[in-house]
């Protein structure tokens, strides 16, 4: 007697014919706690990494990048958050999750379509939407060239328009007001130091140079500009610049000065043996003192 055949869930088949997700810095990285926290796995981009989870030593800190809602709510990511003040911007994320999954879905589709409107011509494209819509381009052109913005930002803000409109109600957007000084604070003690931290966990996992650039301001201060230039993961064909930080130089800036500046500051951390084997070596522009021996030695920009 042949043994009955187990049939399929077709719920549970379905779901396993689903194709995955691809990871989106715009949705996988979309709020301050997952930029800090989540990046792709770098051999494969349907995959994240949770660096919250891989730090705390946890089993399960990577999976589908469709499942990272799931993640974030699972007891293992709650035992990492140590402060109310992290349960709150987590518990943000997810919602930020739930509702940002189907904008991403659409926007290969919409970036397609105004492709495809682009080849046709301006003309017959703007002819085929409605006429609100041929205003809101109107609009945001207006606005690039108001404040002398690059063109190429147009699709990107409309996007990032759709996501506020998502993540925020209306009344909360019409009563928000922001000012220079709160814009200021935001970008140098907030998401300029989670960037710093970002950047520099790249150097863990990708192989990497670095260049120095000095400059003085209009009161006189002398600074040192470091950045990198490495892979955002091993999928990517070419390099990216990413800042890392800036130095304000005393009165001695010799070429000691700056090897150790630089030196303390990019191979102190927990993670040195990483970046240590990953750096490739640093370039700098062709001033005397920016020339000094190290462990790979420098070269001329």
């Amino acid at each position: 007697m042949n043994p009955r055949r187990k049939t399929k869930d077709p719920s549970e088949e379905k779901r396993l014919s689903k194709p995955h997700t691809v990871f989106r810095e715009k949705i996988q990285r979309g709020t301050p706690y997952l930029f800090k926290n989540i990046i792709c796995h770098p051999e494969n981009n349907l995959r994240f990494i949770c660096l919250a989870c891989k730090e705390a030593k946890k089993k399960n800190y990577e999976g589908y990048c469709e499942n990272l809602r799931i993640h974030l709510m699972n007891k293992a990511h709650e035992d990492t958050l140590k402060t109310e003040e992290l349960k709150k911007e987590c518990q943000q994320s997810i919602k930020f999750l739930e509702r940002g999954t189907d904008v991403s879905q659409d926007l290969d589709v919409k970036d397609e379509s105004d492709k495809e409107e682009t080849k046709e011509g301006a003309t017959s494209g703007m002819k085929s939407k409605s006429k609100d819509q041929v205003q809101l381009k109107f609009d945001i052109v207006s606005f690039l060239i108001m404040n002398n913005l690059p063109f190429n930002l147009a699709n990107k803000l409309i996007n990032y328009t759709k996501h506020l409109v998502n993540y925020y109600d209306l009344d909360t957007i019409e009563s928000t007001k922001i000012y220079d000084q709160q814009v200021s604070k935001i970008a140098s003690k907030c998401i300029g130091l989670e960037l710093k931290e970002s950047n520099l966990k790249l150097l863990d996992y990708s192989p990497f140079s670095i260049s120095a650039d000095e400059c003085t301001d209009k009161a006189g201060k002398s600074f040192l500009a470091l950045s990198a230039r490495c892979f955002a993961s091993n999928l990517e064909n070419e390099p990216e610049d990413r800042l890392l930080t800036l130095f304000e130089l005393g009165e001695s800036s010799s070429g000691k000065v700056l090897h150790d500046l630089i030196e303390n500051f990019l191979f102190n951390g927990i993670n040195k043996d990483l970046k240590q084997k990953n750096f490739m070596g640093i370039s700098s522009d062709h001033a005397p003192n920016m020339i000094s021996g190290g462990k790979k030695g420098l070269e001329n920009g």
